[in-house]
């Protein structure tokens, strides 16, 4: 429940958190050429098979002197020690694949972004079918080193004020066994710190974060549903009582038993047409103490299909969060709010569920944003090889249009098959940018690398995409090497300012190897500003809320959520930059519950703080 106690402990956590992000960055040494001319050729051995996945002529081609993009690949001075555990036995066990969700969020109130990564099973320990029946869950308290504990364990990192991540599982009571996939970040009970949900193959488990460092697992809170294998998750308060509800989305009915090969008859992953589609789950938050089952009564159940991502989204701009759902090889949803605790699936008739062509598609991940600076939030999605991702434009009153073809994002993503991926403003210029993982869950036609020894992800893997936005929806897809290589298959990214100086991070996750974190050192005239949306009353951010942020040249939109693209979630405070010369004059926002304020700001304020009741009503 709330805690009126909490407020003050809120208001110090606040200032606390803003020192350290005005205190400076993290110093993470380069560990690598940040970018060159590569991510279409390269001279290593094991990508000698280059031509392969050369995109469309004159689709990529690399960032210029004049604006340089440039990551660098930080993940071993950062201390960040984590490969996501297949339990692969060579059986194809579909949801090996698809797993390997991330989350950043600050979960212990000292100012620093954390890192938590879904794992997968344990080497050794359980085979998929024991999996299946849980038969060998082994427990925290059976383990009795360490090492026995974490293996196959979902992790948590804590940053230091150095900038390294520790290791700090166990002490946080983390220590999980399932079959991991996804997860989400909420504050559900409104006391000031942020909970966990996490995605499991055939399970769902709730971590509540006791504000002392530690979770503990309160899955009993949860509804007592079927077993299913859920992927994504999503927090949002659709029925505006200032408790997050939850959205999870589930993927496939699967039989371990059904083999399936590629077409040149050689054992394979299945595709989601060989099983039958379920339906998502629609969770009810009860005042922070449980959650109800709201399925059915909702309309969520009345449909079925093979869920991944989910976003919520007030599409219409009616105050009211409606949610949006890429299904795999099925018509995406848009499950309209009617503000009566029901939804309707309006997606056909909205354009956002098929292509332009008319076509479903194998939709994967999700970025939300206003791409073309209408101060609308458009959608883009992220498809299989032999489709392109596909870009929604929200063109008034929620409804959309496929702009694919004039936006640059379709034929560089052809050849590849895209899973996480965010709309985010990479080169500090006041633009929705994107970045897209990509990584095979069939054999390519052609592998894109050739190891020595092979390796069995060799028929899968492929390089990261990067696309820098013009401010009017046309993206220039951007060669960036220490992203490109080496290549993996990747699953998750969550764009993040770790350091505190301005600019987004990457943290991406992968099937065979470790996850990876890339420190952004893009050099832009632009200054970043972090913008935080606090409601006292909730000792938390107002998830939902609507952000105008006029400057002396434009507006910007922005909506705080912490949604993830991809089994994914993301930081809630805002990350706006402005070019030098630009300057914010006021930001009106419209929190969740409709009530309006407008803030002035300071141009000098690195970070900037909307605490409702602060502001100038409007």
């Amino acid at each position: 429940m709330r805690r009126p106690d909490k407020l003050r402990q809120s208001r110090a956590l606040l200032s606390a958190r803003c020192h350290r992000l005005r205190g400076g960055a993290l110093r993470i040494a380069a560990l690598c050429t940040v970018w060159s001319v590569g991510c279409d050729r390269t001279d290593s051995p094991s990508n000698a098979d280059s031509t392969a996945h050369a995109p469309a002529p004159g689709a990529s081609k690399p960032a210029t002197d004049s604006n340089p993009t440039r990551f660098e690949d930080a993940t071993a001075r950062a201390g960040l020690t984590f490969q996501y555990d297949l339990a692969r036995d060579g059986s194809y066990f579909m949801p090996e694949t698809m797993g390997g969700g991330a989350a950043v969020f600050d979960y212990d109130n000292d100012g620093d972004l954390d890192i938590f990564l879904v794992n997968g099973g344990r080497f050794g320990r359980a085979s998929p079918e024991a999996i299946i029946a849980g038969s060998e869950q082994i427990s925290a308290a059976a383990a009795d080193t360490a090492n026995d504990k974490l293996a196959g364990s979902d992790r948590l990192f804590q940053q230091q004020p150095s900038g390294r991540f520790v290791d700090v599982t166990i002490a946080a009571g983390l220590i999980e066994s399932d079959y991991g996939m996804g997860c989400a970040v909420g504050d559900i009970d409104d006391d000031g710190d942020r909970d966990l949900l996490v995605t499991n193959y055939q399970s769902l488990r709730l971590w509540r974060n006791n504000g002392d460092g530690t979770f503990r697992d309160d899955s009993t809170a949860l509804p007592r549903v079927e077993p299913r294998w859920s992927a994504s998750a999503a927090f949002g308060d659709y029925d505006r009582d200032g408790w997050l509800d939850l959205y999870v989305t589930n993927y496939l009915f699967y039989d371990h038993s059904k083999r399936c090969t590629d077409g040149a008859g050689r054992a394979d992953y299945c595709g989601p047409n060989a099983f039958p589609d379920p339906a998502d789950f629609l969770f009810h938050n009860e005042s922070g103490l449980r959650f109800t089952d709201v399925s059915a009564t909702s309309g969520i159940a009345s449909k079925r299909a093979s869920g991944l991502g989910v976003v919520w989204i007030d599409v219409d701009d009616d105050g009211w969060m409606d949610i949006y759902v890429a299904n795999d090889a099925d018509p995406n949803f848009l499950w309209m709010n009617r503000r009566d605790g029901s939804f309707g699936d309006e997606a056909v008739v909205r354009g956002c569920a098929v292509n332009r062509n008319g076509l479903a598609e194998s939709g994967m991940g999700i970025g939300v944003g206003d791409v073309d600076g209408d101060l609308l939030e458009d959608l883009f999605v992220t498809n299989l090889i032999d489709e392109t991702n596909t870009l929604y434009r929200n063109v008034g009153r929620g409804n959309f249009d496929d702009i694919t073809p004039r936006s640059g994002l379709g034929p560089p993503s052809l050849q590849f098959t895209g899973f996480g991926t965010a709309l985010f403003d990479f080169d500090n210029d006041g633009d929705f940018d994107t970045a897209v993982v990509n990584g095979g869950v069939k054999r390519r036609p052609t592998p894109l690398r050739r190891s020595s020894p092979p390796d069995f992800w060799d028929d899968y893997v492929e390089p990261t995409h990067v696309y820098r936005n013009d401010g009017a929806a046309r993206f220039e897809s951007l060669v960036i090497e220490s992203l490109c290589n080496p290549l993996e298959v990747r699953r998750a990214l969550v764009p993040a300012d770790f350091d505190g100086d301005g600019d987004l991070d990457l943290l991406t996750t992968s099937l065979d190897a470790p996850a990876r974190l890339y420190r952004n050192l893009s050099s832009s005239a632009g200054r970043g500003r972090t913008i935080r949306a606090f409601d006292p009353a909730l000792h938390r951010d107002a998830i939902g809320a609507k952000l105008l942020i006029r400057t002396d040249q434009r507006s910007l939109l922005r909506i705080v959520r912490d949604s993830g693209g991809y089994l994914s979630s993301g930081e809630s405070w805002i990350h706006v930059a402005l070019p030098d010369g630009e300057s914010i004059r006021e930001i009106e926002i419209r929190w969740p519950d409709g009530g309006m304020e407008r803030f002035a700001t300071g141009n000098s304020q690195r970070v900037v703080q909307l605490i409702r009741g602060a502001g100038a009503s409007k």
